[in-house]
């Protein structure tokens, strides 16, 4: 009587690597990190944007919520600026907390959503540093250094621009390394995989990369 000799331990079942139509490979970890990273940057960011814009208009108003004795600039072009750059980091912030949210799911339109996010995020945040940097940053620095109530020291000027200046280009790193690491890692096979987006090759076992 003739044997069927037992399959390769070398040789992928017939039906790798999904078991049926339906099957979705499990949550890469570069997903569940970045998504959970995105959830509490997202959440710290409508947080801080949301009292951001409200202390922005009550300074419109002439009043500083957090000093109310110190001076207020009115000056309409930079106050409206940053309302508009604040309302923009709110609805970026508030996108990215429900894109991440979606990722833990693997939801289709949370990687789709993650993708425009991230290049949104990079070309708004990189104008608007450019703009700060090379306009606001001059006349917020000479108008604090102008309501000094003592004699301002020499050099003074120039340490508070760079101390600003630093301070800007921090925040814009911060804004700006998720998206690209979402550009980067989320466009793996196995990542595209996961959220039923794979390419023809990444259903090939060779071709799917780490976690």
């Amino acid at each position: 009587m003739s044997q069927i000799p037992p399959p390769s331990p070398f040789q992928p079942p017939s039906n790798f690597p999904y078991p049926d139509a339906n099957y979705l490979p499990p949550r890469p970890g570069v997903v569940s990190g970045l998504a959970i990273t995105g959830i509490i940057l997202g959440s710290l960011g409508v947080l801080c944007n949301g009292i951001g814009l409200v202390s922005l208009a009550m300074m419109a108003m002439g009043k500083n919520p957090f000093m109310p004795n110190a001076p207020v600039m009115h000056d309409p072009m930079v106050n409206g600026f940053g309302v508009v750059n604040g309302g923009v980091a709110l609805l970026l912030s508030g996108s990215l907390l429900a894109f991440s949210i979606g990722a833990l799911s693997l939801k289709p339109w949370a990687h789709g959503g993650a993708m425009r996010w991230s290049v949104l995020t990079l070309i708004w945040q990189t104008l608007a540093f450019i703009v700060q940097v090379v306009w606001i940053l001059p006349i917020t620095s000479d108008f604090v250094l102008k309501n000094q109530p003592q004699n301002v020291p020499p050099g003074m000027a120039s340490s508070l621009h760079a101390i600003q200046a630093f301070e800007l280009s921090f925040v814009w790193l911060l804004w700006c390394t998720l998206p690209v690491l979402f550009l980067i890692l989320w466009r793996r096979p196995r990542v595209l995989a996961a959220f039923g987006k794979a390419p023809p090759e990444a259903t090939d076992p060779m071709t799917l990369g780490p976690r």
